[in-house]
């Protein structure tokens, strides 16, 4: 909010604003005579650009890809990016070709001229404000290296791990102790949907298993499909779990669940997990030395919630309906 004179001419020299009625509520002042003789200016809202790590999940990022690839060479050139930045900002009016240039050299790591499939999905999920810059793991979660792994392992970039695709994943998961041998063992039953591949639904149910009460039961009285457990403080931290658990409510209904636990000795936020603590999304102990504590303003809160939303609430609620599917077949 900005303060113009009351002026019948200056509503004209305002440029992509719009202007009020008296600011008595913002500045303080009144007079008998109808106001204190401020305009209330409304700044223009600024357009935040979508990118790349916005799309969602590996398999919406996959299928950006490709549908954006129009020849289906697998390498995606300046107008086919253009194209797929345009239609994600819903238009060309909020991205420009300058962007486009911007983040095409960004991406083309290489310096081809194109963009293949690895480069466009390791920029969509290392771009982002969140993402955990440190080496060797440190600072990440089981949950987050197996995410990590999963799009590392899948060689040809179809979304799914073939056997032994699997093979290596869990080789690396578990050195020493995995073997194809192990793979030909278990494959079959961790194939919920007998594709003949897994996907990541398929690996987070059987790496992170779903408690029993959560697989969807037929009838009323069932159990939540995700509980999403937060360790907070009182006051202010406590008032932001519960303003999360509402925005989750709105979007996901009854399948997801909120629950709070409230420690006298913290003031923030300082775990946020799920399945039991075996999915962790926030452990202020173990990442805060490696990357910027998400509740720490409005911006990164956004940040955080956005990339909840689109990729790691969905992606236990996948997996959950998963096993129920596999077990009604």
């Amino acid at each position: 909010l900005t303060r113009q004179a009351a002026d019948p001419n200056a509503h004209a020299q305002v440029e992509g604003g719009t202007v009020g009625g008296h600011c008595k509520d913002i500045c303080g002042e009144f007079s008998g005579q109808g106001g204190c003789g401020c305009f209330i200016v409304m700044a223009p809202k600024k357009i935040e650009k979508v990118l790349l790590h916005t799309i969602g999940s590996y398999e919406q990022v996959l299928q950006a890809f490709r549908e954006f690839d129009a020849d289906r060479n697998g390498k995606m050139t300046f107008a086919e990016l253009h194209t797929l930045m345009c239609a994600l900002n819903r238009g060309a009016a909020s991205w420009t070709e300058v962007d486009t240039e911007r983040l095409f050299h960004q991406v083309d790591k290489d310096g081809s001229g194109f963009i293949d499939v690895k480069e466009f999905v390791d920029y969509a999920f290392n771009s982002a404000p969140t993402t955990v810059a440190s080496a060797q793991g440190a600072g990440k979660s089981n949950y987050e290296k197996v995410i990590e792994d999963f799009r590392h392992y899948d060689v040809n970039h179809n979304g799914t791990l073939d056997k032994r695709e699997f093979t290596a994943l869990m080789s690396n998961l578990r050195p020493g102790s995995w073997s194809m041998d192990k793979t030909e063992t278990i494959f079959d039953q961790l194939d919920l949907d007998k594709s003949g591949e897994l996907d990541m639904d398929e690996l987070v149910a059987f790496l992170f298993v779903v408690p029993k009460q959560r697989i969807p039961q037929k009838g009323p009285g069932t159990e939540p499909l995700v509980v999403v457990d937060f360790e907070c403080g009182k006051g202010m931290a406590e008032a932001c779990v519960q303003q999360i658990a509402n925005k989750w409510h709105k979007l996901f209904g009854p399948e997801v669940v909120v629950k709070k636990y409230v420690k006298t000795d913290i003031t923030g936020i300082d775990k946020v997990s799920a399945r039991k603590g075996k999915v962790v999304f926030w452990d202020a102990v173990a990442m805060l030395p490696y990357r910027e504590n998400p509740f720490r303003n409005k911006n990164s809160l956004k940040v955080w919630l956005d990339d909840m939303c689109r990729r790691h609430i969905p992606r236990l609620l996948d997996s959950t309906k998963a096993l129920a599917a596999a077990d009604d077949a």
